[in-house]
């Protein structure tokens, strides 16, 4: 049976940087993988303002949120740069990069790699979920998905079809130099043909 791969990490951990890396890795050895990826700008701390999602091979790519504004801040002008406010979504992008996904499932891509899952999909069952759901009934498709590790059993919850596949967790370290990101590919791949 095919493995799901997750890939583990905090904010700012290279979980984005990770599936780049795959998908590039996957293309060159045709498996013919798609992906959903999350792209941000972020403020000098670190943290996350704007999201973008942008679908490989092609580039294309959809402004999904940035973050809202509070009040206080709206009279002042300016944030005190401690406080996060919570991202307000484009539902349109969503159904957009579900579309996307939905028309490569449909074409027989190899492999799907979707950055990043979050609370949306996990809890609300929103956002890229209807388009997860359709991917976990796909039979021989790797799914690699990027999450935050406290996200990970309610996700399985949400997809239970997936509690049945065997499971390959991998931490992205953000500091991995671009020639160790792709041996990890080649690894994981190996892995996972491995077990089919």
């Amino acid at each position: 049976m095919v493995p799901l791969v997750l890939l583990l990490g905090p904010m700012a951990s290279g979980k984005t940087s990770l599936c780049k890396s795959l998908f590039k890795t996957m293309a060159d050895a045709a498996m013919k993988p798609f992906a959903i990826i999350q792209e941000n700008r972020r403020n000098p701390e670190g943290y996350p303002l704007e999201l973008r999602l942008v679908e490989l091979p092609g580039g294309e790519e959809r402004f999904l949120a940035a973050r809202g504004v509070f009040k206080a801040e709206q009279q002042s002008g300016e944030g005190n740069g401690r406080e996060l406010n919570p991202f307000v979504f484009e539902k349109p992008a969503f159904v957009w990069a579900c579309a996307k996904i939905n028309q490569a499932l449909a074409e027989g891509c190899g492999a799907l790699i979707v950055d990043e899952i979050g609370p949306l999909e996990v809890f609300k069952g929103d956002g890229l979920m209807p388009a997860l759901e359709e991917a976990a009934n796909a039979e021989g498709l790797l799914l690699i998905l990027s999450l935050r590790p406290s996200l990970e059993e309610a996700l399985l919850g949400r997809l239970p079809k997936l509690t049945a596949r065997p499971r390959m967790r991998v931490l992205p370290d953000r500091f991995r130099e671009k020639n160790e990101l792709l041996f990890l590919g080649k690894d994981i791949i190996r892995h996972c043909q491995d077990k089919k």
